[in-house]
This record gives structure tokens, C-alpha cells and sequence, in this order.
């Protein structure tokens, strides 16, 4: 009997799922800001290891020349996003003072490239 009612439910249920129109809604989806070929270049990344030296791209930079490079990097390819990757022996002050570094960099050079912080899968 239970079997019987049990399977009247599941009968009505798919039959009534079948006779509904699924409506759903028109989305007018943001395009991306780039056409064509015009893809971002490459990431930045920023790398600052566990003796606290500064990679731009792969390329040593002093402390003191970092706000310079990294806006000719970004420049050079507006819509590239920041990839920042900090060791997990730094202090995490070194990260947010980074952050917050290229935060007002961004900002002055009127480009909108995102900030991605790298870490390590655990």
C-alpha cells in the first residue's frame, strides 16, 4: 500500500514539473572592458620572500624604488591584475602596508586593476 501511495506521489510530481513553464529572467551581463585582441598582457606580481626582499615580475627591487616600478608596470598593462604573494614567515604588517601601498598607487594612476593575494593551499 505504501509502495502504491509512494509511487501516485512521485507520478504526479513529475508530471506536474513537465506541465510548468520554467520562466526565467533577461540579464543584460556586463561585457568585459577589453575587445578583440586587446587581453590583458600578464599578471604584476609582487613578491616579498622570508628575508623581506621585493620581487616586481621576477625582478629584485629596493624598497624605496617600489612605488615607481610597480606604476610603470601597471601602465604598461592597465587591465592586468596585481597578484601579491608574501611569505608566511613575514609579519602580517608587511602585507597590509604592501596592500595598502598599491591601493593608493592604483588609485593615482585612475586604473582599476584588481589585487589578488596569493597563499598557500594547506
Amino acid at each position: 500500500m505504501i509502495d502504491t501511495i509512494f509511487f501516485l506521489l512521485v507520478f504526479f510530481m513529475m508530471t506536474t514539473l513537465s506541465m510548468v513553464k520554467l520562466k526565467g529572467l533577461n540579464l543584460n551581463l556586463p561585457r568585459p572592458a577589453f575587445h578583440g585582441d586587446k587581453r590583458p598582457a600578464g599578471n604584476v606580481v609582487i613578491s616579498i620572500n622570508d628575508e623581506g626582499v621585493v620581487n616586481l615580475n621576477k625582478a629584485d627591487v629596493e624598497v624605496k624604488d617600489l612605488p615607481e616600478k610597480f606604476t610603470e608596470a601597471i601602465t604598461a598593462s592597465p587591465h592586468a591584475a596585481v597578484v601579491l604573494n608574501v611569505s608566511e614567515a613575514q609579519k602580517t604588517q608587511a602585507l597590509v602596508s604592501t596592500l595598502d601601498l598599491l591601493n593608493e598607487l592604483i588609485a593615482e594612476t585612475g586604473s582599476s586593476n584588481p589585487i589578488i593575494v596569493a597563499t598557500k593551499k594547506h
